[in-house]
Order: structure tokens, then sequence, then C-alpha cells
């Protein structure tokens, strides 16, 4: 039997890693994983596996949060440069965190670049992009293109 708070696995998607169980509803549960993030599966079609909670627990994502920090990226971002819609990236990770609970690569790199800009005039993108990364991943990610690095 599944409870709350419990660490599970998912019997063929081995690959969405150790998930927590954050809420039943009947025969459904709401679960953390922690490379898929959060989703709905139904006990009676998909019967999840306990694991021992020795082992680590995925990073619950505040949707709540995340959904404020990404409007308020896009409002301030949306008309930042002429022709250019750099709050674009915000919309994208909204919504792939809400269907697929986790980003595609692209956004991912999108976002990263965001949270690695160099500008005055990015600046207060620059902090919400952070805020959004620590939202989602409990950190802020390392800069994947370490080229973009001055040397001190």
């Amino acid at each position: 039997m599944i409870v709350v708070g419990q660490c599970v696995r998912h019997p063929k998607r081995q690959e969405w890693g150790l998930g927590k169980v954050l809420s039943l509803s009947g025969t459904k549960a709401t679960v953390n994983f922690a490379n898929a993030g959060t989703r709905t599966i139904d006990l009676d079609r998909m019967p999840l596996t306990a694991v021992d909670d020795s082992e680590n627990v995925p990073f619950r994502v505040d949707t709540v949060e995340l959904e404020r920090l990404c409007r308020q990226f896009y409002s301030e971002m949306e008309h930042n440069r002429r022709g250019c819609d750099d709050g674009r990236m915000a919309l994208n990770v909204r919504t792939e965190m809400s269907r697929r609970g986790s980003l595609t690569r692209s956004t991912e790199k999108r976002l990263l670049d965001w949270c690695y800009t160099d500008g005055a005039v990015f600046q207060a993108g620059v902090d919400l992009a952070r805020r959004i990364c620590v939202t989602i991943y409990g950190r802020l990610l390392p800069d994947p293109d370490s080229s973009r690095r001055k040397p001190r």
C-alpha cells in the first residue's frame, strides 16, 4: 500500500528515477519524480514499487512560485528589446513544467542563457531567470557555455 511521503519507482519508467508520493486521491497518486517532475499515476493501472526512503528524495517544485516568477519574467521581458519577445522563454518554462513536469533541453538552455547573460538592460531578467532555475532545480545550474565566462 502506497502512502503520502513514501519513496517509489515507476516499474516501466526507471529513467524517471526515484519519486516521492505527494498526494493520493482514490486510485491516483501524484508523485514528484527526480528526473520527470510531477506525474499523476493511476495505481490500478500501474502499481508503483515502494523503495527504502534512505535514498535521495527528489526536489519538489513549488508550482505556485514558478507560475508567479514566469508571469513576472514574461511581463518584464516581453518588450525588453524591440522586435524580440524575450519573455517567451518563461512561457515555455511554464507550459513544459505543467505538461511534462520537466524542461526540454532547448528550453533549459534558453533558461540558462538568461541566467548567465551580461548587460545592465538584462539584469532584471537575469535575476528572475536565476530564481526560476532555483525553483525548478533547487539550485542554480552551472553555465553550460563556459566560453561566456570572462577571465579574471
